[in-house]
């Protein structure tokens, strides 16, 4: 009988023994691993190993570890010679519960050990079998454990040199910290290998710190590796050399990675593989299919040609394009701004559905180049799709999600209209639940089939929303109001699929405040508040930001309210109050967020606004220079507070007050070290000076000195001249800007005063 065989017979004459006795007071288990003779050399055939029963594997180990069967320190040596195979078919399983088998196995033989049990001969396969399962488990805390296996070995080595780390040790633990993106542990464990000629790592090990950088689209990290490897193979150590897999993860990292220029640098690596020919292996697939990933998600020009010419590139090497080359082609379509990238895409897709290969993704990715495509036709062509899908049985979530967005942006009544009828449709499908969601990952890894549950999701009703908050349509706000709120119902009923996320709460937001409607600030708000109670309650997907916050305050200024003052300053308090709290940074107010408060002061019909304005700059300033916040006032600040101003309530007081917070504030911009003044800002003071002071010779002579400096910094506009006109007399604007660029009426002609008063106008 075969050593494997030998021990296989062990287990299954101890599973029928464990059966026949089961409820019994027995120790039928260790009875029978201790009456068997020693099995040398065991080794473990895997394939039948993993039909082994998991209570059969459970049960043998509890007979070990289990004290009151054999007092600690007597195990038999035939016993012994079995948990070493035991421990072998626990590493097949690759879970927690295996890899916990293997260690408390572990710690039995130490404690055999340690009660002087002689026949126990540990070594650091054991150890580095229980680092390698726990790297292999998929547990949270796989690392931390197999750390502890490594820092237990590091210390019986002293006594026990056969327990010393090896190489595989080191390489099964810096596996355990990649499944978790470790990767400075990783370098750390690679850089103590380097500096200990035993245990020198070669190319395997540095292709789990690469693969690491890759999955995190460390693309630069990932170059450092490989050069590091490359560095290490032209000395005396040639076991290091970068290999295929090494450079594919590199081509991985790009083509995961935010750099600029990304798909750039990986067609640079692609031709530099292929020219050098002495490579002793061949450039695969995945290496062409790693740089057109890269290309694709570049967002740079020229995506769909150079992607081709990849594909080209690939044929010409004998590589036989795939479905998954050729998907990514398609994903290259999708992602082109060339006006025929659809219909090129769709000429692709025709040729892979006549070899059998096209698949939902392939399909769904050429209703994506359709709905990126902007062409009057995307409709149609996207419909029929669909209906070829239908047929082939083969049309999923993400296919009616993107033909809605394809009908959402074209921006009609009619279009609107057949989305909500698509929503319809999705509701009626009746198949098995599986909802997949597509996505770079998914898709590299591939989209596997199935039956799909077809029902309508967030997104789908989303992008529902957003078709009709980007109609025309006179209706197009309680439209996206009743499918926001038929969304909010069916959540509420039990429907999971459907709950509002961020993007559902922006669309309706953004819908109300581009509206003008009267009430739109004050809806908008309402919902805003609501999206915020619903994360403070736990719902991560709905979490606000300064940018949607500071949308409803400029709601406030631009509603006409007479109120929209105080609305608009107290919902800046309140972010102010969150930020300050939470300390969330997507929270916190920023220049446009105290900006837009000080306009809605601006356009108030109240008394002391420009008292209240010029509050909220100083607010604005204070909490800046204490660090509490990271915006700064800029030009726009200052000169909002101007305005606000410029159009006080016509009464002596209040415009006495507002000429000297006008002449403050602009003097206070000029030595500021938050800006300058602008055409604005020059437009806006000379409106303030002639709002606020009575006609006189003190007036013309302020509004002269400001155009003076207006033309020296050189923001002279055809509107500051109007401001003149309005009031200054024609000899006057005669003598302040050239007899020959004003008619005898008073007429300023822009064209005909001097360049450099206009040098600095943007």
């Amino acid at each position: 009988m075969r050593p494997g065989s030998r021990f296989l017979f062990a287990i299954a004459t101890a599973q029928a023994f464990v059966l026949e006795n089961r409820g019994r007071k027995t120790i039928a288990p260790i009875t029978i691993l201790n009456s068997l003779s020693p099995c040398e050399n065991v080794c473990i055939d895997a394939e039948k190993a993993e039909t082994l029963e998991d209570d059969t594997l459970s049960e043998l180990t509890s007979s070990i570890l289990d004290s009151k069967i054999g007092e600690v320190g007597t195990l038999s040596e035939n016993a012994l010679d079995r948990v070493f195979p035991l421990i072998l078919t626990w590493s097949t399983a690759e879970t927690a519960d295996a890899a916990e088998a293997i260690e408390s196995l572990l710690e039995r033989l130490e404690r055999e050990m340690e009660n002087g049990n002689e026949l126990v001969s540990l070594t650091n396969k054991h150890y580095t079998i229980a680092i390698d399962a726990w790297g292999k488990s998929g547990h949270q805390d796989a690392a931390r454990r197999a750390e502890n296996i490594l820092e237990k070995m590091e210390k019986i080595s002293k006594l026990n040199p056969a327990v010393a780390p090896t190489r595989v040790t080191y390489n099964a633990l810096m596996n355990a910290h990649s499944k978790n993106g470790n990767v400075d542990r990783i370098s750390e464990l690679l850089g103590v290998m380097e500096d200990m000629p035993a245990l020198s790592p070669i190319t395997n090990d540095y292709n789990i710190l690469l693969s690491a950088h890759a999955k995190l689209g460390e693309a630069r990290k990932a170059e450092l590796v490989v050069q590091r490897m490359v560095s290490r193979s032209q000395g005396s150590d040639q076991s290091c050399e970068p290999d295929l897999y090494s450079y594919n993860m590199l081509l991985d990292a790009w083509s995961r990675s935010k750099e600029p220029n990304r798909g750039k640098r990986a067609e640079a690596i692609l031709d530099h593989l292929c020219r050098h020919s002495e490579f002793e292996w061949d450039i695969d697939v995945r290496t062409y299919s790693a740089a057109i990933c890269a290309v694709v998600r570049s967002d740079e020009k020229n995506i769909l040609e150079r992607s081709e010419r990849i594909l080209a590139q690939a044929k010409s090497n004998g590589i036989d394009s795939d479905v998954y080359l050729e998907s990514i082609l398609l994903d290259a379509y999708a992602s082109s701004d060339s006006p025929d990238a659809a219909r090129r895409a769709e000429e692709l897709l025709n040729k892979l559905d006549e070899e059998g290969v096209a698949n939902t993704v392939t399909f769904n990715t050429v209703i994506k180049a359709w709905k990126n495509s902007n062409d009057p036709s995307a409709p149609f062509h996207a419909e029929k799709i669909v209906s070829r899908m239908k047929q082939l049985g083969i049309v999923d979530t993400i296919s009616y999600s993107t033909l809605i967005a394809v009908h959402a942006n074209t921006g009609d009544r009619e279009s609107a209209e057949r989305a909500e009828k698509i929503i319809d449709e999705m509701h009626a499908m009746d198949l098995a639940p599986d909802i997949q969601a597509l996505n770079a990952e998914r898709m590299e890894k591939g989209y596997y089939g199935g039956e799909v549950k077809v029902i309508p999701s967030v997104v789908s009703f989303t992008t529902l929303m957003n078709g009709w908050a980007k109609s025309n349509d006179p209706t197009s706000v309680e439209k996206t109001e009743e499918i926001f709120h038929k969304m909010m119902l069916m959540h509420k009923a039990g429907s999971v699929d459907v709950r509002p996320n961020s993007f559902t709460f922006v669309t309706m937001i953004n819908c109300i405040v581009r509206s003008r409607q009267p009430g739109a600030a004050e809806k908008a708000e309402r919902i805003l508040f609501d999206m915020y109670d619903q994360y403070r309650r736990g719902n991560k997907d709905v979490k606000p930001n300064t940018k949607l916050v500071t949308a409803v305050i400029d709601c406030w200024q631009r509603s006409g309210e007479r109120n929209a003052g105080e609305r608009a300053e107290a919902l800046l308090d309140w972010l102010i109050e969150v930020y300050t709290v939470d300390g969330d940074e997507s929270l916190s107010p920023n220049e446009y967020s105290f900006t837009s408060a000080i306009s809605a002061w601006a356009k108030t019909r109240k008394f002391g606004k420009a008292l209240r304005a010029r509050a909220v700059l100083a607010k604005m300033i204070q909490m800046h220079k204490s660090g509490a916040i990271k915006a700064a006032p800029n030009t726009h600040s200052y000169t909002a507070v101007i305005n606000s101003c410029a159009y006080c309530e016509n009464d002596t007081l209040e415009k006495r007050d507002a000429l000297q917070i006008a002449i403050k504030t602009y003097k206070e911009l000029e030595n500021s070290e938050y800006g300058q003044p602008n055409n604005v800002t020059f437009s806006t003071l000379i409106t303030a000076l002639r709002h606020l002071m009575p006609a006189s010779n003190k007036r013309d002579a302020a509004i002269k000195t400001i155009f003076h400096r207006c033309a020296e910094d050189g923001q002279v506009t055809d509107t500051i001249l109007r401001r003149l006109k309005s009031t200054l007399s024609a000899s006057q604007l005669q003598e302040l800007v050239g007899i020959h660029a004003v008619s005898p009426d008073g007429q300023v002609y822009i064209d005909k005063v001097p360049d450099e008063w206009k040098r600095n106008v943007r």
